[in-house]
């Protein structure tokens, strides 16, 4: 039979051991745990910093975009106002357009399909107004947003085309090639020279 007092004597003995070298494990395990929080705390700080050089190389991309989009703006509606840009010439742009993509989801909406599908195929591109200038970018700005959000292509190559459209209806607009305040046949219009010079 075992003797208690050998089994108390044993598990004393193993206790005596077992205690230091449980604490100095504990130890240990803590040191590398402070370590493995350091390292950590400095991953992140570094993941901060790249995140808010994104951030910045995002907003320097965008104002990059912005100022493009500016600079073609105000080219093509210098070339459509002294008529550099034909009617003719935006006839065929519209021919273009009139492959109109469809509406799927919330930004671009079957609403803004059939607006575009009119003020393309359907009214005279003469009879433009500002308003329709208006309705044509807010447009082009939904299928931005919904590219945005679904990477359909077709849509930003479409709505990228649809503003270098509305910028030359707007220029011809500001010249008075078209629209309410359209020079009649017979009167000098820009880019081309008087009759009689």
């Amino acid at each position: 039979m075992v003797d208690i007092a050998t089994v108390l004597s044993i598990i004393g003995s193993v206790a005596t051991v077992v205690g230091p070298l449980t604490a100095l494990l504990w130890d240990r395990l803590n040191r590398l745990e402070d370590r493995l929080n350091d390292r950590l705390d400095r991953l992140e700080s570094r993941v901060n910093n790249i995140e808010g050089e994104l951030r910045e190389i995002r907003v320097d991309i965008n104002n990059l975009s912005r100022s493009m989009l500016s600079f073609s703006n105000a080219l093509i509606d210098v070339l459509a106002i002294k008529n550099v840009i034909s009617q003719s010439e935006v006839a065929v742009l519209r021919g273009y357009l009139s492959l109109i993509p469809m509406a799927r989801t919330k930004y671009y909406t079957k609403e803004d399909e059939e607006k575009l599908r009119y003020l393309i195929t359907v009214k005279p591109y003469e009879d433009y107004t500002w308003d329709d200038i208006r309705t044509l970018r807010e447009i082009a700005d939904h299928m931005i947003k919904e590219y945005r959000e679904t990477g359909r292509e077709e849509l930003i190559d479409y709505a990228y085309k649809l503003l270098f459209f509305t910028w030359v209806a707007e220029g011809h607009l500001l010249a008075g090639i078209i629209g309410p305040n359209r020079k009649r046949q017979g009167q000098e219009s820009p880019g081309q020279p008087c009759q009689g010079r």
